[in-house]
């Protein structure tokens, strides 16, 4: 089986950990390597999102199960512990002197977008091509003009924005279930709070995708 891999370097003032995401080249999905029992939070009923649409049989939430093993590692990290990271794609690295939480957004965003959940299957694009750290500005970019490609290979040719739009405000719902998870799984701030950065992109994304466009409009003149 063909993967792909991104590895993060975070480098602490007590010490270093590295975490590996692999992704099934084809589905874009994350390849775990745990096995074991997953803890109570990552259960479907704990603090299930309101609009979840899994069948009950379905024991775990798939966005819980992608981050267990980082909200593990992160567990006493508070947000605003300062860090030096290094993400390696198989194209290039990149190197960020942030916080604990911007640090953690970066990385559970991407475990957010391969999850096998249905309302994150519309990140696996951006996922494939990862850029972290990015700003509001690029996000946007990158979110719309992927889309848009979407629907050309698909042969939809409709430059209509609101089924992304709506894809966000699904993802703002999921993000509050997760967000509330977070908390009830780790002893400092850094999770959850990675999670709320996450959230305010979500929430802010259906309202500002015409004007990030607009900004930029001189750029193809």
């Amino acid at each position: 089986m063909a993967t792909i891999t991104i590895t993060y370097f975070f480098t602490l003032p007590d010490r270093k950990i590295k975490h590996a995401v692999t992704l099934d080249k084809e589905s874009l999905s994350l390849i775990r390597k745990d096995s074991g029992p997953m803890p109570f939070w990552a259960d479907l009923s704990f603090k299930r999102c309101s609009h979840c649409p899994l069948d009950e049989s379905i024991p775990y939430c798939p966005v819980a199960q992608n981050l267990t093993g980082i909200v593990e590692l992160f567990s006493q990290v508070a947000s605003y512990d300062n860090m030096e990271v290094i993400v390696k794609t198989r194209e290039r690295y990149y190197f960020s002197r942030v916080t604990a939480q911007k640090a953690l957004s970066s990385l559970m965003g991407l475990l957010i977008a391969v999850s096998r959940c249905p309302y994150t299957h519309f990140l696996k694009p951006m996922a494939r091509f990862h850029q972290p750290f990015s700003s509001e500005e690029e996000t946007t970019i990158r979110a719309t003009s992927l889309y848009l490609l979407g629907n050309l290979l698909n042969d939809n040719r409709t430059f209509d924005l609101q089924e992304l739009k709506t894809s966000y405000k699904n993802l703002e719902l999921l993000n509050r279930g997760i967000a509330e998870r977070m908390k009830a799984a780790s002893e400092e701030d850094a999770a959850a709070n990675a999670i709320v950065n996450l959230d305010m992109f979500a929430k802010a994304m259906p309202f500002h995708i015409e004007d990030a466009l607009e900004e930029i409009r001189h750029i193809f003149k």
